[in-house]
């Protein structure tokens, strides 16, 4: 799945830090065609002007937040020549946004699209709008370490240390036998680090993170109060999805890890005493709103097939032969009379325009139209896609979902990208846990009292709005209600749970890459000349090239093991940001030119598949390449190692330049 970088801009929010920018534009019009002077033509095809600022920055140690107003827009008759572009268009306009440096000033570089759709659906072009400019707080700790600071050493450079794998979000159990099993000797001591599957960011300027970081947990000690044989622990971790809300249609929509199907932890019993996690700051103003209910959300995906071989977007079912598909999917806990909504992407290549029909539990709620493919060049695009939601109110908690497509040729085909469905649940904990949300209760200056039903004194309730760092919530208790009041002005993300229950997912101790793991210190190096990145099927060649470039060329050689590298960088989910991010630790301790880690070199072959999603890319020398988000257009979509020497905090992929020199040998065997 594609993920989408484009922000939706009427976001509710708490204005700390405030500035305004007024823009007009001198619009022309030509052959239906829109535009004006400067515009810059991101889509690929030449066809949608967005307009550029870059704003000075003056919030240290703050992200920004964009908003647009807009102050005047006129319809557009004939839109025809758009194609289908026009389904980037939406009722607010659309933005990125970044923060970059310039001769040490802060400014952030705003990227708008000047249309919107009206309520009744008509295209309009914006003809003035305000740029609102403000600080994001709830974000302001992912930049803790854009300041090139870095830690000298690691926390893997002593002690005992275990990997383990997890798949899913939510809370993860290891008992005291399985910690004895493994070989801790004081189960009572284990501290778990990690951060789970979380994708890094490719923006520097969206932050980056250093080295592991504890993780509280929850000891379940039974009746004795020991820890001990019958007892565990729990801990909240994060599998390969991230969830984002999408204000345009109301719902969630999933993302999954584009490198990893597994989330990774490390455990420990010589890092000192376990981490609880500390109390969360519950509001005492009056609640604007009782919550009793919840967004629930679930999710169909399976990535099967890359359709030019190139890009990191996958598809899923392929409707050739078979034409029609089935899918159940359950919400738990569902509210009677709750609408349910699906959202639906799939792409087509046909010579002609094609649909596929949604079916709900047998009922239409809709169809998908795709605008029909130029098969007779190989350089066009290889399929359109398109996407939509519908709203459904069903009378089960399941829903079996039928995708049709309605071929209109025998060369035609489809593929299924995913299927999300929202709906609304009961603020009750029927199992031995509950993650939950609440996208209604979500406004500006807002507090909010949340009622969970089925709960008693032995329960908890955690915060994981900040998943490594969750906190406990003190609630209050009627009968079996547990109430607390928090501030909503951003999205929470709440989870409940039985500590006594026995149905908690076990992280996965034993399969490739889990187990014991060495002492390890990436963050003692100093200033190599080059590194030498390798799996380690080729570290004995490495090491004896990085001896040859020693004895010739006088250089400090580092080598390193891609898997080191994933171990302190990316909690040892394979992630390109962590390769890029390792190399940046040495370029911001440098103190000048001179002494930067001047080269990289990559030994080892790569692939489009970076996941093995096809089967067919499952080797152990295998190192990560960087693909584009674009994967349907030849001409397009591209692989780059560029990524990974683009290291000045202000320069992301698309605008910056190379700071070492990299290399790659792309050896198999």
């Amino acid at each position: 799945m594609r993920k989408l970088l484009i922000l939706l801009l009427f976001l509710p929010f708490i204005a700390l830090f405030s500035q305004v920018e007024n823009v007009v534009i001198q619009w022309s019009t030509d052959d239906n065609q829109h535009f004006f002077p400067h515009a810059l033509y991101a889509d690929g095809e030449n066809t949608l002007p967005y307009i550029s600022r870059k704003l000075p920055w003056s919030a240290v140690d703050m992200l920004p937040r964009v908003r647009v107003q807009v102050t005047e827009s006129t319809h557009i008759e004939d839109y025809t020549s758009y194609g289908n572009n026009i389904e980037k268009i939406r009722t607010e306009p659309l933005i990125e946004y970044s923060l970059v440096n310039e001769a040490r000033r802060s400014f952030v570089v705003i990227k708008v699209l000047p249309f919107r759709k009206s309520e009744a659906g008509q295209l309009e072009r914006i003809n003035s709008f305000q740029i609102i400019l403000e600080e994001e707080p709830a974000l302001a700790k992912l930049k803790a370490n854009t300041s090139g600071e870095w830690r000298d050493q690691s926390v893997l450079a002593s002690g005992n240390w275990y990997k383990i794998a997890v798949d899913f979000n939510g809370m993860h159990k290891l008992t005291y036998e399985q910690l004895q099993e493994i070989g801790l000797s004081n189960p009572a001591s284990v501290r778990v680090y990690g951060r789970g599957t979380r994708l890094l960011p490719e923006n520097f300027s969206k932050g980056y993170t250093d080295d592991l970081n504890s993780v509280p947990i929850h000891i379940y000690k039974g009746g004795d109060g020991l820890f001990g044989p019958g007892d565990h622990i729990l801990f909240y971790a994060l599998g390969p999805v991230e969830w984002s809300f999408d204000e345009e249609s109301n719902t969630f929509v999933h993302n999954l890890h584009p490198y990893s199907r597994t989330g990774y932890y490390f455990i420990t019993d010589s890092q000192g005493s376990p981490q609880a996690p500390e109390e969360a700051d519950l509001s005492t103003e009056a609640a604007s709103q009782v919550v009793n209910s919840y967004d629930y959300r679930t999710y169909v995906e399976d990535e099967t097939y890359n359709l030019i071989s190139s890009g990191r977007q996958w598809f899923g079912d392929y409707f050739n032969v078979n034409l029609e598909e089935n899918y159940l999917l359950v919400v738990h806990g569902r509210i009677e009379g709750e609408p349910v909504k699906i959202r639906v992407r799939a792409a087509a290549r046909s010579g002609s325009s094609s649909t596929f029909t949604v079916r709900a539990n047998h009922d239409q709620v809709g169809a998908l139209s795709i605008r029909a493919t130029d098969l007779s060049h190989y350089t066009s695009i290889y399929a359109h896609e398109t996407e939509d939601v519908f709203t459904y109110v069903p009378q089960t908690d399941n829903l079996t979902i039928t995708i049709v497509y309605n071929r209109p040729g025998s060369n035609s085909e489809g593929w299924l990208n995913y299927i999300t469905l929202n709906g609304r649940s009961e603020l009750t904990l029927f199992e031995d846990q509950m993650p939950f949300r609440d996208s209604r209760s979500v406004g500006m200056g807002t507090t909010s009292e949340f009622r969970v039903g089925n709960m008693d004194n032995s329960k908890v309730i955690w915060d994981v709005t900040d998943p490594d760092q969750p906190q406990y919530i003190d609630y209050s208790l009627s009968g079996t209600t547990a109430s607390f009041k928090v501030e909503t002005s951003l999205q929470r993300e709440f989870i409940a749970f039985d500590p006594g229950g026995d149905n908690f997912d076990t992280p996965r101790f034993s399969g490739e890459g889990l187990g014991v793991v060495p002492n390890q210190n990436l963050h003692g190096l100093q200033h190599p000349d080059m590194v030498i990145l390798t799996p380690e099927l080729f570290l004995e060649q490495a090491q004896r090239l990085a001896k040859h470039r020693t004895i010739n060329d006088g250089m400090e050689v580092a080598v390193v093991l891609q898997q080191q590298v994933f171990n302190e960088f990316s909690s040892g989910v394979p992630d390109v940001s962590a390769i890029r991010n390792f190399m940046k630790m040495f370029y911001d301790r440098s103190a000048g030119e001179s002494s930067y880690c001047r080269y990289l070199l990559l030994l080892g072959d790569g692939s489009f598949d970076n996941r093995g999603s096809a089967g067919k890319v499952n080797n152990p020398n295998l190192l990560l390449t960087y693909q584009s988000e674009e994967s349907l257009s030849p001409t397009r979509s591209y692989v780059s190692d560029d990524f990974f020497g683009i290291l000045d905090t202000d320069e992301s992929m698309y605008d910056g330049l190379l700071d070492i020199g990299i290399g790659r040998l792309p050896v198999s065997t």
